[in-house]
C-alpha cells in the first residue's frame, strides 16, 4: 500500500512537472495540456487513496467543509477527459482553465488557514465578474436609452 502510494504520488508529480514546464504552449495545444495535467491530477488522487484507505479517504475528501470542492474538482477532471477524447479546442482550454482553479482551491482546503485563501479567490472572481458585468450593463443601457430616443 505504501509503495503503490508513492508509485502513483512519484507518477503524478511527474506529469503535473510536465504540465507546468508546458503551460506556456496551454494556448496553442490544450488538449494535450489537459489531457496530461488531468492523468497527473487523477494519479495523484489514487495514490491519496492507497496511503488512507478507501473509507478513511473519502471522509476526509467529503467532509462537509470540502464537499463542494471535491464536487468540482471531480467535474472539472470527468468533464477535461471528454473534451480531450472529443478534441475540442476552445472547450479543452476553458476546462484546463477550470481544472487548474479547482485543484488550486482542493488543494488550500488542506493546507491550515487554506480557508482564508479560499474566500479571497472568492471574493476577487465575484469582483472580477460583477465588475466586467457592470460594465457591459452600463453600455447596454445607454446604447437601449439612445435608441429609445431615436424612435
Amino acid at each position: 500500500s505504501l509503495k503503490m502510494f508513492v508509485f502513483n504520488l512519484i507518477l503524478g508529480m511527474i506529469f503535473i512537472l510536465f504540465t507546468i514546464i508546458s503551460l506556456p504552449f496551454l494556448i496553442l495545444s490544450p488538449t494535450k495540456f489537459l489531457m496530461t495535467f488531468t492523468v497527473g491530477n487523477i494519479l495523484i488522487l489514487i495514490s491519496f487513496l492507497f496511503y488512507y484507505g478507501s473509507k478513511e479517504y473519502y471522509k476526509i475528501i467529503f467532509s462537509e467543509s470540502r464537499v463542494w470542492l471535491t464536487i468540482s474538482y471531480l467535474f472539472a477532471i470527468l468533464f477535461g477527459l471528454i473534451a480531450v477524447v472529443c478534441k475540442q479546442y476552445i472547450l479543452s482550454l476553458i476546462l484546463a482553465c477550470f481544472q487548474i482553479i479547482a485543484v488550486i482551491l482542493f488543494l488550500l482546503s488542506f493546507i491550515p488557514g487554506g480557508r482564508s485563501g479560499i474566500e479571497f479567490f472568492k471574493s476577487v472572481f465575484i469582483n472580477t465578474f460583477t465588475g466586467l458585468f457592470s460594465g457591459i450593463k452600463e453600455k447596454f443601457t445607454k446604447k437601449f436609452i439612445i435608441i429609445i430616443i431615436l424612435i
